[in-house]
């Protein structure tokens, strides 16, 4: 082949670059890639993992917790909860967003559609199709149960288009039959999430977030990859 002479043990081309944190230029023999993995200097797979962000725990001292000033360098974000009870039941979740002008708290710039199953049988589901930016009811209900969901924004940082994100689910109760729940919601006001509110519907102290329960959030990837 020509540029290469033949009996002579291959090289790469050009002068060796010792890899980055973030890049790996030029051309790799196995052995010096699996020499640098072993060294801890060969770069992670970008856009592939959560950085957390920042956390709020309640300590039974107000209804609502507020993520402000959100990096916009981010490709996604997900907001991981885990709540303990209130003192009441039947309750809702707001998540109102930030585009740069304070929260949104007016309920028709939101849209909702999520499916449950039914409180009364693992068999039967349904759907609800709103303009709230409220999750299904029960969360958290009851006095005994807790209750989890997993919220992802996608391409939060895009100010040219309305946000949106999915959520699922699973509030906790005293029967076996709570409901599950998967869906998204969408605000139908153009610009990128800056900030996230979580909300109880009620406000009053009856319904402040009980300690221990958690707000995470992370970011996923690079948005500008």
């Amino acid at each position: 082949m020509t540029g290469i002479s033949a009996g002579k043990t291959w090289s790469r081309i050009g002068a060796e670059v010792a890899p980055t944190s973030s890049a790996a230029s030029g051309v790799w023999q196995m052995e010096e890639v699996a020499e640098n993995v072993g060294a801890g200097t060969w770069p992670e797979p970008q856009n592939i993992k959560y950085e957390f962000i920042s956390k709020h725990v309640a300590d039974g001292t107000t209804a609502t917790y507020d993520f402000t000033s959100i990096p916009q360098t981010y490709r996604d974000l997900r907001l991981v909860i885990s709540a303990a009870r209130n003192s009441g039941s039947d309750e809702q979740m707001n998540i109102f967003v930030d585009i740069g002008s304070g929260f949104d708290t007016t309920d028709s710039n939101y849209g909702t559609r999520f499916v449950t199953n039914s409180t009364s049988s693992f068999g039967a589901m349904s759907v609800t199709t709103g303009a709230k930016p409220r999750m299904t009811d029960d969360f958290p209900i009851g006095t005994t149960w807790s209750s989890c969901a997993i919220i992802d924004f996608k391409d939060y940082a895009d100010a040219s288009k309305f946000s949106c994100w999915s959520h699922w689910q699973m509030p906790g109760g005293t029967s076996q039959y709570s409901e599950n729940a998967f869906g998204g919601m969408l605000h139908n006001v153009v610009g990128a999430v800056s900030g996230i509110r979580v909300q109880q519907r009620l406000t009053t102290s009856g319904y402040y977030w009980k300690s221990p329960s958690t707000f995470a959030l992370f970011g996923l990837g690079n948005k500008d990859v």
